[in-house]
């Protein structure tokens, strides 16, 4: 087993890759996850609440190295672009 970084900013904040998934097709491989602020002060995720949360994207072509990553290319749950509707769609503003 071999272990990679995928995403790593300093002041930033990443987690919840299991909410976006990974997949992954011969040596392609695609994760989502979030990305916010860090506050040291924030509590069990220590990530700043007052600043919005950004859904990443990452990409390998060749088995995990290296890995490009971007914005999300579509809309998702608390995407910070997008507002909720009282019927619960994400409506882009």
């Amino acid at each position: 087993m071999h272990h990679t970084v995928v995403y790593r900013e300093v002041g930033r904040y990443a987690g919840w890759p299991a909410n976006y998934g990974i997949w992954s097709w011969g040596d392609e491989i695609v994760v989502g996850f979030t990305v916010g602020h860090v506050d040291p002060e924030g509590g069990f995720h220590a990530r700043d609440r007052t600043r919005p949360l950004v859904t990443m994207q990452a990409r390998s072509m060749d088995g995990g190295e290296p890995w490009q990553v971007a914005e999300m290319p579509c809309r998702t749950p608390g995407d910070a672009r997008c507002r909720l509707t009282s019927t619960w769609s994400p409506t882009c503003t």
